[in-house]
């Protein structure tokens, strides 16, 4: 299942919302910055990113939520993973800026810390480099 593909008409939608914000912030320019190249890149992220994830399959949702909440917060931890996905599946890819960017905001912007226990930390260090490995096992 296309992951992005099927929700570029949100992801439109939310990139001009974001674009029309008021309120600038670290996390409304992350999300900006997120949707538009993955929604520029899509083709690639579909090709990478599993449909049957927890994050993957509440994709549409989040976007939808975003839509009509103008909170960022969900969705910008859905975008981390999808980022970090990626570049666990193609690291013979460049890590983009943007992916970057993502990166340093979830290691030091004090949100989330290693031993949180939150479900986005787990799947960053622990669940999505096991699983993309025991897929590339599978091959």
């Amino acid at each position: 299942m296309p992951v992005i593909s099927d929700n570029k008409d949100l992801f439109e939608r939310l990139t001009n919302q974001l674009r029309a914000e008021v309120i600038d912030t670290d996390e409304v320019r992350l999300c900006l910055w997120a949707v538009a190249e993955i929604k520029g890149n899509c083709e690639l992220y579909d090709s990478v990113l599993l449909a049957d994830t927890v994050f993957s399959s509440q994709l549409t949702k989040q976007l939808e939520a975003a839509l009509q909440s103008h909170e960022y917060f969900g969705l910008l931890e859905t975008l981390i993973l999808f980022c970090r996905e990626k570049v666990l599946r193609r690291p013979d890819l460049p890590e983009s800026a943007m992916e970057s960017a993502l990166f340093a905001y979830f290691a030091h912007s004090g949100e989330w810390e290693f031993s949180d226990g939150t479900l986005l930390v787990d799947w960053f260090y622990v669940r999505m480099p096991a699983l993309v490995l025991s897929h590339l096992q599978q091959q």
